[in-house]
Order: C-alpha cells, then structure tokens, then sequence
C-alpha cells in the first residue's frame, strides 16, 4: 500500500510514498498544500495516541455533581434530566475523541495521521510500509561499499544507518570490517 487517502468533510488529505520521499497534500474548499519529505527527515519514532476534547470532559464532570446534587434532593426530575445529559455527553465525548498515528520528522515537526480514516488496519499497514521502504531506501543509499569514495565518508554513512536503527550492530560490524578489509587489499606502496 503506497497512497493513503483521508476525507474529513471538504477535506482531502493523501500520502504518497515514492521513491525517495514522502509526498504529502491536503486540499481544502479554499486552500490547498502540497510538499515532499525526504526519507532522510524522517524518524523511525511514531506514536499511537487517542485524545479527548476538554469541553466534553469537564461537561461531564458538571453533569455527574448535578445528578448526585439530583440524588441528595430525590428530585427525580434532576435526575431524569442530569442522566440524560450525562449519557448525551458521553456519547459527544466518544464521538468526538480522535485516533492519531504521529510520524515524528528529524526536524522537531510532527505528520499526523488521522487513524479512523479509512479505518485504523490500513492506517498501520500504510505506517509500517512506510517505515520498511524507508529503511530499504536509506541502506541502499547509504549501507554500500564504494572503491572510490574515502574511508571516513562511507564509515559515517554506516555510524549514521546504525544511529538511525537502519542497520543493528551485526550489520555495522559487517560493512565496517568488508571496507576495511577493501582498504587494505587497495594499498599501494612499499611493506
């Protein structure tokens, strides 16, 4: 799964993975963006979260005092009518809580992702393979052995694969010791 379309109202949002990058646009009735975020930007951290507004808790909170003040009385008219409004708030609340999925970037910038739409299974498959293509992007990019780039460069391009969680320490070890090896198989000189 590559694109993943959300609607919300007059609202279109769509992610794209491709190649290189993560291509992001949302178009409103009035407005409209569009950018592309290298897979470099992005981090391996997502967070999985459900809010709730505050309006509707605290609505809650005044509703329950008014049906146990409802009780203390026996008023039996407060308390048909604080129940009724407590379970209208409590469905508001419910309905109104929202799944995210927050893709954290290197840029202290956050992509949120709405989880219910299209629904919180082809959300997660899309997280996942964003993550994986990502991860197979940058150790092609940055996980091979060049005979014509210097040591230090392809050394840190490997300390950054295994800083970023691209490559576990087996696989640093792996490349590390192959380039050196390479290195030393290359002098040229007098030993």
């Amino acid at each position: 799964m590559n694109i993943l379309i959300q609607r919300h109202l007059f609202k279109r949002t769509t992610f794209e993975i491709r190649n290189n990058f993560l291509h992001f646009h949302s178009k409103g009735i009035a407005n409209s963006i569009e950018y592309d975020i290298l897979y470099e930007e992005i981090s391996d951290k997502v967070i999985y979260e459900t809010k709730m507004e505050d309006f509707p808790k605290v609505t809650t909170v005044i509703v329950v005092i008014g049906l146990i003040i409802g009780i203390a009385k026996k008023d039996t008219e407060a308390i048909t009518f604080a129940s009724t409004l407590l379970l209208l708030v409590l469905w508001i609340l419910f309905a109104t809580r929202k799944r995210t999925a927050s893709i954290v970037l290197y840029d202290n910038r956050v992509l949120i992702i709405n989880l219910k739409k299209p629904n919180p299974e082809e959300v997660k498959r899309f997280v996942d393979n964003l993550q994986l293509k990502i991860k197979e992007f940058l150790k092609s990019k940055y996980g091979t052995i060049d005979r014509d780039l210097p040591l230090d460069p392809q050394l840190n391009n490997y300390t950054w694969l295994k800083n970023r969680n691209i490559i576990d320490d087996a696989e640093f070890n792996d490349l590390k010791n192959k380039l050196l090896r390479l290195e030393s198989d290359n002098k040229i000189g007098f030993n």
